[in-house]
C-alpha cells in the first residue's frame, strides 16, 4: 500500500503546482514590478519565476483544463489523505505528506476565490452605464477569464453587427479566429446569431436577417472617447480594440456597442451609454 500511498500524494502535489504557482510566482512579481519596473538586472534574476508563473497560468486559462486539474487535484489528496489515515491513524500529523495533501487541497479550493472581479478591457467616465455582454457565469468562470489576461488567450473573437431595436444588439461569436504563425487572420468558426438585451443584461439566439438591422458605425472619437477613461495607463490609448473595431450607436443613440481588447489577452463585447 505504501507505493499506491506515495503516488496518490505526488499525483496531489504535481496537479495542484499551476494554483501554486499563480499564487506564490504572480502576486510576488507583479508587487517587485511596481517598486522596480526599470530594472534589467531584477528581471533577469527573476526569469524563472515569471517563467513558471506564465505556465501555470497557461495551463489554467482553458476551462475543462481548471475543472479537469481542480477535480483530479482533489480526487488524488482526498484518495491520499484515506490512505495516510488508514495507514498511520492519530499519527497521521506527524507525516509530512498529509501536510502537503492538506496544501494541494487549500491551494484548489481557495484559489477561485483569490481572483479579482472580472473587469473589461474599458473603463467609463462616473456616470456612464458599462453593460459586459460576456459577463462570466460563476465563480470558476471568472477566475479562468482573469487567467486569460495573464496567460495572453483569446478563446473567442465578438464580431458586432447592429442593433435590432432600441434595446437589442445583435453579434456573433468566431472560436478559433486569429493569426496563424505566417501571421495571416483566420476567422475561425462562425457561431450563431445572439441578440443581447440591454435591460436583461441577457443573450438569447436570434432569428432575424442580418439586412434588418441598424448598422451605422460612428467615429471612436465623436461617439465614444467622451464616455470612458484611459484603461491602460500611458498607452496614448484610452482601449484597444478588438479586431472588429467598429462602434455601433443604437438607433435611439442611447447606447454604444464596442469590443475592446486585453492586450494579447481575451475581448469583451460591451455595450456604454448614459444612465
Amino acid at each position: 500500500m505504501k507505493p499506491m500511498r506515495t503516488i496518490l500524494v505526488i499525483a496531489a502535489v504535481l496537479l495542484a503546482l499551476p494554483f501554486w504557482g499563480v499564487l506564490l510566482a504572480n502576486w510576488p512579481l507583479r508587487w517587485i514590478s511596481q517598486l522596480q519596473p526599470d530594472s534589467t538586472a531584477l528581471n533577469t534574476l527573476l526569469a524563472p519565476l515569471s517563467l513558471s508563473g506564465f505556465l501555470s497560468l497557461m495551463a489554467l486559462a482553458h476551462p475543462t483544463r481548471y475543472v479537469v486539474l481542480s477535480a483530479m487535484a482533489i480526487l488524488a489528496a482526498l484518495a491520499a489523505l484515506i490512505a495516510l489515515v488508514a495507514a498511520h491513524g492519530a499519527q497521521l500529523w506527524r507525516r509530512p505528506a498529509a501536510y502537503l495533501c492538506l496544501a494541494a487541497l487549500l491551494a484548489v479550493l481557495v484559489f477561485p476565490w483569490t481572483r479579482a472581479a472580472y473587469q473589461p478591457a474599458i473603463a467609463t467616465r462616473p456616470g456612464v452605464a458599462l453593460r459586459l455582454v460576456n459577463r462570466p457565469a460563476g465563480l470558476i468562470a471568472t477566475a479562468v477569464r482573469s487567467l486569460q489576461i495573464g496567460a495572453e488567450v483569446r478563446p473567442e473573437v465578438y464580431e458586432p453587427l447592429g442593433w435590432a431595436d432600441d434595446q437589442h444588439f445583435i453579434y456573433r461569436l468566431r472560436r478559433g479566429a486569429g493569426y496563424d504563425r505566417r501571421g495571416q487572420w483566420q476567422e475561425g468558426e462562425a457561431g450563431p446569431l445572439l441578440a443581447y438585451d440591454v435591460s436583461a443584461g441577457a443573450s438569447q439566439a436570434w432569428p432575424g436577417a442580418l439586412e434588418d438591422l441598424h448598422a451605422r458605425p460612428c467615429p471612436v472619437n465623436a461617439c465614444l472617447t467622451p464616455l470612458i477613461e484611459p484603461f491602460y495607463a500611458g498607452s496614448g490609448q484610452a482601449y484597444f480594440p478588438g479586431h472588429y473595431p467598429q462602434v455601433f450607436p443604437s438607433p435611439d443613440d442611447r447606447w454604444r456597442a464596442v469590443v475592446a481588447w486585453h492586450i494579447y489577452g481575451p475581448e469583451d463585447l460591451v455595450i456604454i451609454g448614459n444612465q
